[in-house]
């Protein structure tokens, strides 16, 4: 009997809930071109048209919440890897309320920030 061999693009997911049928949800990873482990996740979605259709999303960054006490501070920040944004490597959130009561988090994506001497922000290692 052959071995197997990992190779770029192998999926291996883990199914989370109770009713692992009709609630179908998995996190795990995939590998990629150099056979390192993306993070990913599949999430049970339903359209506009009533089709339901699963989602597969995959590792881009990682965020930490912000020590900082200062009122406009971000809650969560941290570094993101996206390809079409080689520049932006920087995200941001900020918890906000609607008009109509419900939280969100509103963020952006921008040039990383050159902190002064002895500020060192955490990466995706430290995780």
């Amino acid at each position: 009997m052959a071995e197997y061999q990992d190779k770029p693009g192998d999926i291996t997911l883990w199914m989370m809930g109770k009713d692992r049928q009709e609630e179908f949800k998995a996190s795990g990873y995939l590998l990629d071109g150099n056979l390192d482990r993306v993070n990913t996740v599949v999430q049970k979605v339903t359209t506009k048209n009533g089709k339901t259709v699963r989602r597969l999303y995959a590792e881009v960054g990682a965020m930490f919440e912000t020590d900082s006490t200062h009122e406009k501070a971000p809650w969560l920040s941290g570094k993101v890897d996206i390809a079409s944004l080689p520049d932006m490597t920087k995200i941001s959130l900020w918890k906000r309320e609607s008009k109509d009561g419900r939280g969100f988090l509103s963020g952006m994506i921008d040039e990383p920030y050159e902190a002064q001497a002895g500020n060192k922000q955490k990466s995706m290692d430290d995780v």
